[in-house]
C-alpha cells in the first residue's frame, strides 16, 4: 500500500513472505517474513527515504525461530532523463539489528538504473550496484568481518493491462569476504507477475 501524507511526502507499507526450497542440503529450507514501513520526501528530481524493516527467518533444520532481524535504511534517490534513458543514481545506508551477534551490521550501498522503452508496452532495466557491510562480530574470535558485494540486475517489464505487469528478471552477483567460507557467486532468473489496483 502506498499513498500521500501531502504533496511530495509519501508512505508505504508492504508485506512479503518467501519460501526457499534447495534441491540438495534440504535441511535449510527456510521461510522469511518481512515487513516494510517507509516515509519519502521528493523535491524535483531527488527523494530522501527512510524505511524500517523487521524480518522473520525460520529454517526447518532446526524447527524453530532462526533469526529476527531489524532493518533501519535511509536512501537518497534521482531520477533523471538523458537522450530519452531513464537514469536513477542510489546511495544508502543500512543499520541491521538482530537477536544473533554475527548478523549484526552496517552497509553502505550504491547503484544506478538505467530504463528504456523499448516499446509502447514494455520497459528494459539495467541496474549495477555495489555494496560494503562491516559486521559487528566475527563468527572467528579475534577477527573482523567485511564484505564486498557487486552485482548487476536486469528486468524486463511488459503491461498486460494497466494494472497487471509482467516481469522477467535475471541477476547476477559476487561477494568478497574478510571471512572464511563468506565469498560466493550467484546467479538468478525468474518470472513474476505484479498486480496494482488503485482505491
Amino acid at each position: 500500500m502506498a499513498g500521500l501524507f501531502a504533496p511530495g511526502l509519501a508512505y508505504s507499507f508492504s508485506a512479503v513472505m518467501v519460501n526457499t526450497r534447495f534441491r540438495r542440503f534440504s535441511e535449510l529450507d527456510d521461510d522469511t517474513v518481512a515487513l516494510a514501513a517507509s516515509v519519502a520526501y521528493t523535491s524535483g528530481p531527488w527523494t530522501l527515504a527512510a524505511e524500517y524493516s523487521p524480518k522473520w527467518v525460520y529454517t526447518r533444520e532446526f524447527d524453530a525461530l532462526s533469526a529476527e532481524l531489524h532493518d533501519l535504511t535511509g536512501v537518497i534517490k534521482g531520477s533523471f532523463k538523458w537522450n530519452g534513458v531513464a537514469v536513477s543514481p542510489t546511495l544508502s545506508v543500512r543499520r541491521r539489528f538482530s537477536d544473533i551477534d554475527v548478523v549484526e551490521n552496517t552497509r553502505f550501498g550504491a547503484g544506478v538504473g538505467f530504463g528504456w522503452k523499448t516499446s509502447e508496452r514494455s520497459i528494459l532495466k539495467v541496474a549495477p550496484a555495489v555494496a560494503y557491510t562491516i559486521y559487528d562480530t566475527s563468527s572467528v574470535a579475534g577477527t573482523d568481518r567485511r564484505d564486498f558485494w557487486a552485482g548487476l540486475n536486469i528486468d524486463c517489464i511488459v503491461s498486460l493491462t494497466p494494472s497487471a505487469d509482467l516481469v522477467m528478471s535475471a541477476g547476477v552477483g559476487y561477494n568478497d569476504s574478510t571471512a572464511d567460507n563468506r565469498s560466493w557467486k550467484s546467479f538468478g532468473a525468474s518470472p513474476s507477475l505484479n498486480l496494482t489496483t488503485k482505491f
